[in-house]
């Protein structure tokens, strides 16, 4: 798909454009929270991504959980 997705009527449709961080055609994103949490993983970090129309930069905080641990040497059933 090339382009921006088209908006869903009834949702709120707020995007968050990541980008490639190493030139490898991925986005890294690592938990920050302490070793054997039972929490979703987070990584949290503030973002100034414009000037608003008075001239001012805009800063956003960026939160990101997820489930899965995709780090191979990470997963549970390895450490068996």
């Amino acid at each position: 798909m090339f382009g921006p997705p088209k908006d869903v009527e009834g949702k709120c449709n707020a995007r968050l454009f990541l980008s490639d961080d190493y030139g490898d055609n991925n986005c890294t994103i690592m938990c920050q929270l302490e070793p054997n949490h039972f929490s979703l993983h987070k990584e949290t970090f503030t973002r100034t991504w414009m000037v608003n129309a008075d001239g001012q930069m805009v800063t956003s905080e960026i939160i990101i959980t997820w489930q899965e641990d995709e780090t191979p040497h990470h997963h549970i059933d390895d450490e068996e």
